[in-house]
């Protein structure tokens, strides 16, 4: 009996598709922003991917395939964590010989840290939560902006 895939594993596999890529298409295009590149994710969040610990499992293991698939991926991952120039934020580095440390920056200083054997494991963890990062910021601005916009609005029309 062959099995359809469902329409869950479908969307997750696009995901994944889009969050693999988002780093390489970023370095290579040079015309996209790392928001335009992640644009359909916002609808994986929206839908509650983020409070479903199973589908965030599902996600974040099919971006673990792909990078392992396609082993320049994490390449750019690990370029683009380099090339932050925040004092808040995701990163992933080399912490010693095949030891990888992904973790999250607050103030300047380590606030998460966790160490990996497998440089898969830890891009695909660096990836999707930078990129959730990413989204959910942009959504804070495009919410601000509203908010400003509609008071601008309210005060024309008095």
């Amino acid at each position: 009996m062959n099995k359809e895939p469902t329409i869950e594993i479908i969307l997750l596999e696009g995901f994944a598709k889009i969050i693999t890529e988002a780093a390489e298409k970023f370095y290579e295009g040079k015309d996209s922003s790392m928001i335009e590149l992640l644009e359909p994710l916002p609808s994986f969040l929206e839908l509650g991917g983020l409070e479903d610990d199973q589908l965030r499992y599902s996600l974040l293991t099919k971006i673990e395939e792909n990078l392992k698939e396609n082993g320049e991926a994490v390449n750019f991952w690990i370029l683009y964590s380099q090339d932050k120039r925040v004092n808040e934020g995701h990163y992933i580095c080399e912490e010693s010989d095949e030891k990888w440390s992904f973790g999250k920056i607050v103030n300047g200083k380590i606030s998460e840290k966790r160490t990996f054997d497998d440089i898969f494991e830890a891009t695909a963890n660096f990836a999707l939560s930078e990129s959730i990062s990413i989204c959910q910021r942009n959504s804070s601005k495009i919410e601000e902006e509203a908010v400003v916009s509609e008071s601008r609005y309210q005060t024309r029309t008095l």
